[in-house]
């Protein structure tokens, strides 16, 4: 990290001496059911929950597909979400090439590919839309295909709702706002998650 932040245009040096004070010399302990374990030294990755931690990772990352994109052998576009990164191509064999070489290259920087989660999606016209798998990926909570999405958020809401009825809108005492309150923060934002990102009909309007 430090090497990234002295370099050129990166980091100024007054940054980089503030960042190097926040990551050195950092403890961690283990709290559980109340007991706290004994602290112990770490000197890989930074401490979760604060505000600095994310853009170091986004600017670590950054980097280590910089060095990546030098394995690229075709034309591929990269879409990133915090450490979920897509590379998307209308060449198999570039694509292939990377998947083989990405484990190796990324482990220069202490960075692993869980291969367990790597998916590769062709995305394909088809006759019968039935017969377009990709519509049924999953990326970052959201089928691909809009009405396969639309029908899965319809279906979990329905099953948030009746377990909302079940343990809190059965109970006597409740007042209509409460109850709206209820909906807004656990049937809602499921049933509208990504919702954005749709393609609206202008029709609806």
């Amino acid at each position: 990290m430090f090497k990234i932040g002295s370099s050129p245009k990166v980091f100024a040096d007054p940054w980089v001496r503030i960042i190097r004070l926040l990551l050195a010399n950092t403890r961690l302990s283990v709290r559980t059911e109340g007991a706290t374990s004994r602290s112990f030294k770490t000197t890989t990755g930074t401490p979760q929950g604060d505000s600095l931690s994310p853009l170091l990772f986004t600017i670590y990352l950054e980097s280590a597909l910089r060095d990546l994109r030098k394995c690229y052998t075709g034309d591929i576009e990269e879409a990133s979400y915090a450490d979920d990164v897509d590379f998307v191509s209308r060449d198999v064999t570039a694509l292939q090439h990377l998947l083989e070489n990405a484990p190796m290259e990324l482990g220069k920087w202490v960075l692993s590919v869980n291969v367990n989660k790597t998916e590769i999606t062709e995305i394909k016209r088809e006759d019968d839309t039935t017969h377009e798998r990709w519509r049924h990926t999953n990326k970052l909570g959201s089928l691909l295909g809009d009405a396969e999405d639309v029908l899965r958020r319809k279906t979990l809401a329905n099953s948030a709702m009746a377990k909302l009825k079940k343990g809190w809108l059965r109970a006597k005492g409740l007042g209509v706002g409460i109850r709206c309150k209820l909906y807004n923060a656990f049937v809602k934002p499921i049933l509208l998650y990504n919702a954005g990102t749709l393609d609206v009909p202008s029709t609806i309007y």
